[in-house]
């Protein structure tokens, strides 16, 4: 009994250090977490604090915001990444770490919250080109489209909701217009909205003169953008463009209905003489034979019938669209990289999807120098495109900052920059080229410079003397000059 009772004791002697040693093994396990937690904290911190020193912002706010992660509260932790964000010239950001701050900890003036923080204006003139068309001699009719110029204006308010997100709305018009005024200067540009739009139309017929009149396009819109700043250098964004276009012009037929019948004997079965004057006529699909005889080809109930004279009726027509668009982008933002996806969808003439894809390479760490490449693909039912961008940008000199790019692929129906460029005409483009430059005059005003040049592909149209049709392209050279002014408030 005695043995019994020893083992017992034994057993569960055992079983109680047993116990101990797991308790400690737990308890050592987690203070070893926390251990190595801190550890990254602070190496976080030294690598972050060290590239700050170095002015590479960038590399720093990668580092920092891992710390920042660990312990927002640490009040050095958030000032260096404030003011990395700041010096990165991401508001968004910086707004979001503003509010682990101390009023003591910013000796400058301070990124903050604000209702209404900045309100953007630009306008300017767009000039149009294109290559002299040549219509075929011996063609029956021709009508051919030539855009003049234009004027365009846009508005933008920013508000802040809280830190880390934001609004953005605003309104853009576009006219094209005949302005005069858009040869004196960019800011000239926007009183260039108040001359009568016009396009020249013309229409011409070997027999008459048809058309050589005016035509128009204008296109409105509303733009909203909602952004969030998410911890971990993400950054996500919806956006929405509702809008409008109308245009008018001139439509051009035939007139039919003066024709007579044919009282010459033996010339109502169709076949008239071409030397009585009455000639080749486009619509009903003659031709001449030797000169001597023209087959005349009218609606069977009509034979024996030939046109008094050949005439045309214009129709002024004026059409009215509506559509949208809606995008989703998504950020990320790794050291000197930037990456950006987004996925749109837009209801122009045909149902419209769009994928693009973004990498930015800042070298300095800054905003000094940076790298641009975009690739987007359009799908429609008709078919797919795909876009390249390349961009450059950087500080030029003091407060002058500028940017330069080239495009190539066709853009009809192609956005950019969360829907503020939507080009919803559907001429063919082959490349772009832009300029922009933007100077600081304060901390709060900034104006800017932009200039684009684009290649388009036109068409005109003509019957040749066998009657057929043909669409023929032409070239269209664009030339748009925008100013801006952007208040930060």
């Amino acid at each position: 009994m005695s043995r019994c009772v020893y083992i017992l004791m034994l057993l569960l002697f055992f079983g109680l250090g047993f116990v101990k040693a797991e308790d400690s093994v737990v308890s050592d396990g987690l203070q070893y977490s926390e251990l190595i937690e801190q550890n990254e904290f602070y190496e976080n911190v030294r690598i972050g604090t060290t590239f700050f020193e170095l002015g590479k912002y960038a590399q720093a706010s990668h580092f920092l915001e891992k710390a920042y992660c660990y312990r927002p509260s640490d009040e050095h932790v958030s000032e260096l990444l404030y003011w990395a964000y700041v010096n990165m010239g991401r508001d968004m950001e910086a707004k979001r770490v503003y509010s682990e701050l101390s009023p003591e900890r910013l000796e400058h003036k301070p990124v903050f919250p604000k209702v209404l923080s900045s309100a953007y204006v630009e306008g300017g003139a767009l000039l149009y080109s294109q290559k002299g068309v040549e219509v075929p001699e011996g063609s029956l009719y021709s009508e051919d489209f030539d855009q003049q110029g234009g004027a365009y204006a846009m508005l933008t308010l920013t508000h802040d909701v809280a830190g880390g997100f934001q609004i953005g709305h605003g309104f853009n018009y576009l006219k094209m217009s005949l302005c005069l005024a858009s040869f004196l200067g960019f800011f000239l540009g926007l009183f260039s909205l108040l001359l009568p739009a016009a396009g020249k139309q013309r229409a011409d017929s070997s027999m008459v003169a048809i058309l050589d009149g005016s035509t128009d396009y204008e296109q409105y819109g509303y733009l909203v953008n909602l952004r969030a700043a998410l911890p971990r250098q993400w950054r996500v964004s919806l956006s929405g463009y509702l809008f409008g276009t109308e245009s008018r012009c001139t439509a051009v037929s035939l007139d039919t209905t003066q024709t007579e019948p044919d009282k010459r004997p033996g010339f109502n079965d169709g076949w008239h003489n071409n030397w009585w004057g009455y000639g080749y006529n486009p619509y009903y699909g003659g031709f001449s034979y030797m000169g001597w005889w023209a087959p005349y080809y009218p609606i069977w109930g009509d034979m024996g019938k030939l046109p008094a004279k050949v005439a045309y009726n214009t129709t002024p027509v004026q059409s009215r669209e509506f559509g949208y668009v809606a995008e989703l982008a998504v950020q990320k933002y790794y050291k000197e990289l930037e990456f950006k996806v987004a996925l749109s969808y837009s209801n122009f003439w045909e149902s419209l999807w769009q994928t693009s894809a973004a990498v930015s390479y800042y070298p300095y760490g800054d905003g000094r120098l940076y790298l641009r490449t975009l690739l987007a693909g359009v799908f429609a039912d008709s078919g797919s495109k795909v876009i390249f961008e390349e961009k450059v940008g950087g500080r030029i000199c003091g407060d002058v900052w500028g940017e330069c790019a080239f495009a190539a692929g066709d853009m009809s129906g192609f956005n950019e920059n969360e829907l503020a460029n939507v080009y919803v005409l559907q001429d063919r483009t082959k490349y772009r080229v832009s300029a922009n430059v933007i100077y600081a005059v304060s901390e709060r005003l900034s104006v800017s410079f932009l200039y684009k040049f684009m290649e388009r592909e036109g068409v005109f149209y003509y019957f040749d003397g066998s009657g057929y049709l043909h669409k023929e392209s032409k070239r269209v050279f664009s030339n748009n000059l925008i100013g801006g002014l952007r208040w930060n408030f």
